[in-house]
């Protein structure tokens, strides 16, 4: 992912590509650096069967779903705040959503 810098907002509107089964969680860290001081912000761990709906025997991601997830601290001294949204789509069903080129 790309360094966003000046914002207490971020967005970052990019695209990843990856296989996945039910069973796996995405994992996302968010960091914030301010003059070479990296500080934690929170991180999250996502079950992908969240965004999966079972059809007979396989698990698949019907139409684009987005979820909102709160972040939470690694260490108990670590200040997680802020939420993550995460929008997912099967690339085969929907090849090209709007605004991403």
């Amino acid at each position: 992912s790309t360094v966003l810098s000046m914002t207490i907002n971020p967005r970052w509107p990019e695209t990843f590509t990856f296989t996945a089964l039910p069973s796996d969680l995405l994992k996302i860290e968010v960091r914030n650096r301010v003059r070479k001081v990296r500080s934690f912000w929170g991180k999250v761990n996502i079950p992908l069967i969240q965004f999966l709906r079972r059809t007979g025997e396989t698990f698949i991601l019907h139409q684009p779903k987005t979820l909102t997830f709160a972040l939470e601290k690694t260490l108990p001294s670590d200040s997680a705040t802020g939420t993550i949204t995460l929008s997912v789509r099967n690339r085969q069903l929907d090849p090209t959503p709007e605004g991403i080129n």
